[in-house]
């Protein structure tokens, strides 16, 4: 169970860390507006002789398309950060949590009752009404083969003999005297 979910996580990581590196094309494209800006600003800030700053109005324009490809590539970068986490979480989850809540509430179901038969156990040690009830879940818990490889067990239920079944449903349970 810890590996399945472990090995999903690890593949989630993965696809998210490779979706996350078109990140750098935005960057790269944010660095490209900043070029265009600067570039804007020199055109702009060009005062020549006799026709003066003629060139003003087009160096605006070029450093406002600079300035919109800086926030846009910025953007992008954001969502690309965005769809990679969510495609992470995507690929681990989706096969993981289907898992989880199969798994999760047998498993609590289990240890609840594994700690009430270890209480049973401790608080009425030797007392025959729990190695009679212990003997009898055996008896209809315990594998067919296992049964016959005791031999007889119901022969001995029926004699009043409960601790080889009694044991055997202890083992199969996990727990100890």
């Amino acid at each position: 169970m810890l590996a399945w979910v472990l090995v999903w996580a690890l593949l989630g990581y993965a696809g998210a860390r490779g979706l996350d590196q078109v990140r750098e094309v935005a960057s790269s494209a944010e660095s490209a507006g900043a070029a265009v800006e600067r570039t804007g600003r020199s055109i702009r800030d060009v005062d020549l002789p006799v026709v003066g700053t003629v060139l003003r109005g087009p160096g605006d324009e070029v450093v406002a398309a600079g300035r919109d490809a800086q926030l846009q590539a910025r953007a992008s970068a954001d969502s690309v950060r965005t769809a990679s986490v969510l495609l992470g979480l995507a690929i681990w989850l989706v096969p993981s949590l289907p898992l989880l809540a199969a798994y999760l509430p047998v498993r609590t179901y289990r240890a609840r009752e594994g700690r009430a038969l270890r209480s049973l156990v401790a608080t009425h040690h030797g007392d025959p009404g729990l190695e009679r009830l212990l003997a009898a879940r055996a008896l209809a818990h315990l594998p067919y083969r296992r049964l016959r490889a005791m031999g007889e067990p119901w022969q001995d239920f029926g004699a009043g003999e409960y601790r080889a079944l009694a044991e055997a449903e202890l083992a199969r349970e996990g727990v100890r005297r």
